[in-house]
C-alpha cells in the first residue's frame, strides 16, 4: 500500500513512526487507522496526510490543488476537482464564465448573456454582431401572425406583409392602400412618391409598409410603436379588420 502521510509520518523497513504522537506502527493499515481516529492531530482524508494543528490543516486545504471551495455557499463545500466547482458555480450560483460574475437567478444570468454577450437563451448560440443576433432570435419566436387567405403563419407581422405582397394570396398593393386609408395615416405615411412610409420615433423613411414594420421590430428604441395603443399596433389591428 503506497500512502503519502506527509512530513509527520516516517516510513521505515519495519514500520511507520508517527512523529506527532511518538508511536510506532507495524503496517500501513495500522498507521492509517491511527491517523483517522486520533484526537492528538489532524488528518486530511482526501490527501492522506497528517497535520499538527487545525490551522495547518486549513492552510493545506486552502493551498492544495486537491481542494476547491465554493466561497458563495454558507457551508463552503469542498470539491475534489476545479471542474466540479465550475459546474457547481453554473448550476447553483448562475455564473457568467466570460465576465466571472455571479447572479441571483437563472433569469438574471439569461438577461445578462442576451444583452452583454448576444447569446440566444434558447439554443445558447452566441453572436458577434447585434444585427445577426436579432435576426437569429426570430427563428425561435412563435408564429402568431396567420395569413388572412392561406394557412401559412409568421413570427413577425413584417413577414406576413411581405408574404401578402409577393404571394398569390392578394394584390401586392392592396395592404398598403388599406394602410393609407387609415384615419391617422399621418403617423406613419408621407407624401413622398417613393418613400411612402416613415417612423414617427426616429424619422427614418421606407419604401414599403413591410420595411417600416421590420424596422420597428428590429429597433429597440422604436419597438414601442408596435404596442396596441401606438400607431403601428393600431394600424396592424386595422389591417386585420379590413381584411
Amino acid at each position: 500500500m503506497q500512502l503519502a502521510f506527509g512530513n509527520h509520518v516516517q516510513y521505515h523497513e519495519d514500520g511507520f513512526w508517527c512523529t506527532l504522537c511518538q508511536r510506532w506502527f507495524l503496517t500501513a493499515e495500522a498507521i492509517l487507522s491511527h491517523c483517522r481516529t486520533t484526537t492528538r492531530h489532524e488528518w486530511c482524508e482526501r490527501c492522506q496526510e497528517a497535520f499538527d494543528s487545525k490551522q495547518s490543516l486549513e492552510v493545506h486545504r486552502q493551498l492544495s490543488m486537491r481542494h476547491h471551495f465554493c466561497q458563495h455557499c454558507s457551508d463552503s463545500p469542498d470539491f475534489k476537482r476545479y471542474a466540479h466547482l465550475e459546474r457547481h458555480y453554473l448550476e447553483r450560483h448562475f455564473w457568467c464564465v466570460q465576465c466571472d460574475r455571479f447572479f441571483n437567478s437563472k433569469g438574471d444570468l439569461k438577461a445578462h448573456n442576451k444583452f452583454q454577450h448576444l447569446t440566444c437563451n434558447v439554443c445558447l448560440r452566441a453572436f458577434d454582431k447585434k444585427g445577426d443576433f436579432i435576426k437569429h432570435e426570430r427563428i425561435h419566436q412563435p408564429r402568431v401572425f396567420e395569413c388572412y387567405i392561406c394557412d401559412r403563419s409568421f413570427a413577425q407581422f413584417s413577414n406576413l406583409l411581405l408574404h401578402l405582397q409577393c404571394s398569390p394570396c392578394m394584390d401586392g398593393n392592396k395592404v398598403e392602400e388599406i394602410a393609407l386609408g387609415h384615419s391617422q395615416n399621418e403617423t406613419f405615411a408621407t407624401c413622398h412618391p417613393t418613400d411612402r412610409f416613415w417612423c414617427s420615433c426616429c424619422g427614418a423613411c421606407f419604401r414599403s409598409l413591410s420595411s417600416l414594420f421590420q424596422h420597428a421590430e428590429d429597433s429597440p428604441g422604436c419597438s414601442y410603436l408596435l404596442d396596441e395603443s401606438e400607431c403601428l399596433g393600431n394600424l396592424r389591428a386595422y389591417i386585420g379588420d379590413m381584411l
